[in-house]
């Protein structure tokens, strides 16, 4: 057999080209790992935007929660529809959640007992 021919055929540690094979329908390409993983500037701009909070408000932690009433305040909410706010105002609404340590749990009872 020439040389020619055999590197025309991939041998057994050669990687395939992600095509199946038609002899062997079974065998699947495998995804590498770095394909999965999300990457730094998909992670950043979840940052950017404010979404990078547990998606159970119970479990915000106080900063969580200022970020997320910061963001929502002053855009109007995730779709802009809502009322928004100044930001000298929503600053002191941050700072105030920070301040007193107040919880996604403990903000959603809504009650001023748990918030002074």
């Amino acid at each position: 057999m020439s040389s020619l021919s055999q590197a025309a055929r991939p041998g057994p540690l050669q990687e395939h080209d992600g095509r199946m094979n038609v002899e062997s329908p079974s065998v699947r390409p495998r995804m590498r790992r770095s394909g999965t993983l999300p990457t730094l500037s998909s992670v950043a701009e979840k940052k950017e935007k404010g979404e990078e909070v547990p998606i159970n408000p119970k479990l915000w932690t106080p900063s969580e929660l200022a970020r997320y009433l910061g963001q929502n305040l002053r855009t109007g909410g995730s779709d802009g529809s809502g009322q928004t706010l100044p930001a000298p105002l929503v600053k002191d609404i941050e700072s105030w959640v920070l301040r007193q340590q107040v919880t996604g749990r403990v903000f959603l009872k809504g009650n001023a007992d748990g918030w002074a």
